[in-house]
């Protein structure tokens, strides 16, 4: 337009005022698939919280409530199992074949912008993210080795701390205590960080008070136009997780704060970098765990460790089954997909942590499907978002290995992302603050090597942690390192094995003393930028 040069000049770099140039209109067929797509999202909730029951002896029963009548004695435990997977058996076909029509639109989405399937089109076109499907191999395929086996061993740590874990929730803590908490070390951390935060609670710019009234969850949002502020909102629970999530969300805050005015009006959200400014902050703030939570800062780190392992594996898994349903889309069905999520599911050693082994186990459904997957609204709702949670994670456990190797300097680092904002590439940030890249140069033996420290776990690592060793960590011998992996391995075979059995037999001494099991479902959520729902269905003995 004959104002173009106003837009022009607010626009610094060449390639984004080329983008506008080159904008075209989408199709009159590819907004009908745009608003089919749209349409078949929203319906995912309407199945999703559908009420599905399960009649016996003339009483009809939801899932929760066939938990509570065997747990109460009023049906047995056969019944409950009965109605326990005819409802997420039902539940499964139902969005199964809504998902199979979304793969449908979605790939067509795909195509019509010249892609090969909807997996690239979604991480170049849609989340703008500097690496492709095919360009994590790497990344996953270490994350298989060497964090899939490590998760194992934490949930079976978890499971010593368990009792704790429980009485930790039940300790009631305010609003005001969790402020007073966070307040306490902001000034260890960033004269700036104290000033960003005593900006928001003298302007009111957060709310995290306990109210009936309130939408459940959290978050961090930009207000713009005449208040330009980031706004804080969390319905607390008047437990630990309100003091969690006010660390989690001023990362996010924080940031937003201090991000400069083109970051604000036109920058866009790198979702890898995004998650650092909060799960980077929790880590500093874990410094303090034993002030803080007192008898329970140990049972807290595992609490903390299990989640940051499980987003890395759930992360790839889940990346990984939505890729191979995108790339091979044609003839699927309600059987092959459940089939394809078991298969992935193996391969990254979380079929333990789902209700359908153990129902196969007892005769209900095949031994070869999961059928929890229609369970993460994720897969529906954001397509191929999920790998940010694990890429971001491991940004910072390379933050954790600069905070271990020197914290000031790790601190520094920390805020300098922070100053780095989130409209940049992943890599090229990290790099710019002399933080290694995990999509360039992942480490997860590294990693896993701390977080077995941190369970007290002395593995053997063969490097001493020092920078130059690992960087040079991919340049080591093939001949070494397969000698290496291959000593490692026998080992952890050896482990993994007295582990499971261990893990059984307790199993069965509580089967013993009461008869029956009841299914657990542990959900990880981490809001703000992201909003993450991580659902762990676990069979647990009572």
């Amino acid at each position: 337009s004959n104002n173009s040069d106003v837009l022009h000049d607010r626009i610094e770099d060449d390639d984004e005022w080329q983008d506008i140039l080159d904008y075209e209109p989408m199709t009159d067929e590819q907004k009908e698939w745009d608003s089919l797509e749209t349409e078949l999202s929203l319906k995912y909730d309407a199945i999703y919280n559908e009420e599905i029951t399960y009649e016996i002896d003339g009483v009809d029963y939801t899932k929760d409530e066939l938990t509570e009548a065997v747990g109460s004695g009023e049906i047995g435990y056969m019944d409950f199992l009965d109605g326990y997977y005819e409802i997420t058996r039902e539940q499964n076909e139902k969005l199964a074949e809504l998902y199979i029509q979304l793969v449908e639109v979605r790939t067509n989405i795909a195509k019509s912008y010249g892609y090969d399937n909807y997996a690239e089109y979604a991480y170049d076109k849609i989340y703008d993210r500097e690496y492709t499907p095919e360009g994590l191999k790497d990344y996953k395929d270490q994350v298989k080795l060497y964090y899939s086996p490590l998760l194992e061993e934490v949930y079976d740590e978890y499971g010593n701390y368990q009792n704790e874990i429980s009485e930790m929730f039940d300790v009631p803590l305010t609003v005001d205590e969790a402020k007073e908490m966070f307040e306490s070390h902001l000034a260890d951390v960033s004269d700036d960080m104290l000033e960003s935060y005593t900006y928001m609670v003298e302007h009111n710019l957060i709310d995290i008070e306990q109210s009936s009234t309130k939408a459940p969850g959290g978050y961090t949002i930009s207000i713009s136009g005449q208040y330009n502020a980031p706004f804080m909102y969390n319905c607390a629970s008047g437990d630990f997780t309100d003091f969690n999530t006010l660390v989690h969300e001023f990362g996010h805050y924080n940031e937003m704060y201090y991000a400069p005015y083109e970051e604000w009006y036109y920058g866009g959200c790198n979702l890898d970098l995004a998650e650092i400014h909060s799960q980077g902050l929790e880590l500093i703030y874990d410094e303090w765990a034993d002030e803080f939570y007192g008898d329970y800062a140990d049972a807290m780190r595992m609490y903390a460790l299990l989640n940051n392992v499980y987003i890395i594996v759930e992360g790839c898994k889940e990346d990984e089954f939505q890729y191979r349903v995108y790339s091979d889309p044609d003839n699927l069905t309600v059987e092959k997909l459940n089939q394809l999520y078991y298969e992935v599911s193996e391969e990254y050693g979380d079929t333990d942590l789902y209700d359908s082994p153990f129902l196969a186990s007892m005769g209900y459904g095949e031994d070869d499907e999961m059928l929890e997957w229609v369970r993460i609204p994720h897969t529906f709702q954001s397509p191929m978002y999920y790998i940010s949670y694990s890429v971001s994670m491991a940004g910072v456990e390379e933050l954790r290995c600069e905070l271990e190797e020197d914290r000031d300097e790790g601190i520094e680092k920390y805020l300098q992302l922070v100053a780095a904002g989130t409209d940049a590439e992943f890599t090229a940030t990290l790099e710019s603050v002399d933080i290694n890249s995990p999509i360039e140069n992942p480490r997860f033996e590294y990693y896993a090597h701390n977080n077995r420290l941190i369970m007290g776990v002395d593995d053997g690592y063969r490097l001493d942690g020092s920078s130059q060793d690992l960087d040079d960590l991919d340049d080591d011998d093939d001949d070494d390192t397969d000698a290496v992996t291959d000593d490692d391995t026998d080992k952890k075979d050896k482990k993994n094995k007295k582990n499971k059995t261990d893990k059984k037999n307790a199993e069965k001494e509580d089967e013993k003393s009461s008869g029956f099991a009841l299914p657990m479902t542990v959900i990880i959520a981490g809001c703000g930028v992201l909003a993450v729902i991580l659902i762990v269905v676990i069979i647990v003995a009572i």
